[in-house]
């Protein structure tokens, strides 16, 4: 009799995660364990409950791109808030199915942690800070940066809700950034979503 197929963690959570964003939360612990090729048992090995098995493969992770956030505005700083939206849409992108299964299932994703620790809580702080700390005076003194953060972390949520073809030109994040933070009010963010 042969070994029993092996599975990582990062198998258990992937297949775990198509399976639930596919075929929606109800799906049964035995339908992932099928498509691992292991026994539902052997699931239950690395995971307790089924509860747990949806919010470890669903919850969104800390997105990498936070790190490069961090470190601030470097020499070309909107070339790097373009990177940084471009990176932080297709996050929202890649969590929003998780998100949708988990609040389908009656889970919260904000209530699972600390209110200042939910992922769309820290995108917003930390997008905040890194305009704050543009030194070069790309980001106009008169904006709100709090402000700004809400309205461009807003944007990139609208892109990951709304399919591609629907988009309108307003969803374009350089005429945003030029708009939302060369402007000495915010009369500029109204242009920018009300523009058609």
């Amino acid at each position: 009799m042969g070994r029993p197929p092996s599975f990582s963690d990062d198998d258990l959570l992937r297949v775990a995660r198509d399976v639930f964003t596919t075929e929606g939360p109800q799906a049964s612990l035995a339908r992932v364990a099928e498509r691992l090729g292991v026994s539902t048992a052997a699931l239950f090995k690395r995971v307790p409950t089924k509860a747990e098995l949806l919010l470890r493969s669903l919850c969104p992770p800390q997105p990498a791109f936070l790190t490069a956030m961090a470190a601030g505005p470097g020499k070309y700083p909107r070339d790097e808030l373009l990177t940084h939206l471009q990176a932080l849409a297709a996050f929202v992108m890649e969590a929003l199915p998780g998100v949708l299964a988990l609040r389908a299932a009656g889970v919260d994703v904000l209530t699972t942690t600390a209110p200042e620790n939910a992922p769309p809580v820290i995108l917003r702080r930390t997008l905040a800070a890194w305009l704050a700390a543009d030194r070069s005076g790309f980001v106009a003194d008169a904006v709100d940066v709090d402000v700004v953060a809400d309205l461009l972390v807003s944007l990139c949520e609208a892109r990951a809700a709304v399919p591609a073809h629907a988009l309108r030109p307003v969803l374009d994040f350089g005429r945003a950034i030029d708009a939302l933070l060369g402007a000495p009010d915010h009369i500029a963010v109204v242009a920018v979503v009300c523009n058609s």
